[in-house]
C-alpha cells in the first residue's frame, strides 16, 4: 500500500471562522495571520494505492468556482486530475473517493466516473440542512448527484 499527499492549492481563510472558539494566541503560531486575520490553508487530497484501489480521500476544490469565492485568494492551484495523470492514474482509474466533509475545498472535484464515493450519514444529513455559518461553504447543486450513484454513507 502506498500513501501520498496531493498539493493543490491554496487559500487565504479568517482565522476566526477557521477557528472559532480558539483563542488566537493558541493558533496564531501555527497559522501566522496578516493584517485582515487571514490565514493559508492548504487544499490537499491524500491517495492510497494498493494492488486493487485507488482510493481518493477529499477531492480539493471545483476551479469553476474561483470567481464566485474570489475573497479566499486562492492562489499555486493546481487540478487534481493533472496530479493524478502524471502519477499514471487516470480518473476512471480511481476506485473510490472519501469525503471527510463536504466544504467546497474538499470535495469540488466529484469527476470520478467508476469511483464509490464514500460520506459519513452524518455528512450526508448535514447537506440538507447545514449550519447558517457554513452553509455557504457547501454546493449542494455539485453533491446531490452523488445520491443516484453507487455510494456509501
Amino acid at each position: 500500500m502506498k500513501i501520498e499527499v496531493i498539493d493543490t492549492g491554496y487559500f487565504y481563510a479568517d482565522g476566526g471562522a477557521m477557528f472559532g472558539v480558539i483563542p488566537k494566541s493558541a493558533w496564531k503560531k501555527r497559522y501566522p495571520c496578516d493584517e485582515h486575520n487571514t490565514c493559508i490553508l492548504a487544499i490537499r487530497s491524500l491517495l492510497i494505492t494498493d494492488k486493487e484501489k485507488i482510493i481518493l480521500v477529499d477531492t480539493g476544490i471545483n476551479h469553476n468556482y474561483l470567481n464566485k469565492l474570489s475573497w479566499y485568494r486562492f492562489f499555486n492551484l493546481t487540478n487534481l486530475e493533472d496530479e493524478l495523470l502524471k502519477r499514471g492514474i487516470r480518473a476512471e482509474d480511481v476506485t473510490d473517493v472519501v469525503l471527510t466533509h463536504l466544504h467546497f475545498d474538499h470535495c469540488g472535484n466529484l469527476s470520478f466516473p467508476n469511483a464509490r464515493y464514500r460520506i459519513s450519514r452524518k455528512q450526508w444529513e448535514n447537506l440538507a440542512n447545514p449550519h447558517p455559518l457554513e452553509a455557504s461553504s457547501i454546493f449542494t447543486q455539485d453533491i446531490l448527484p452523488l445520491e443516484k450513484r453507487d455510494h456509501s454513507v
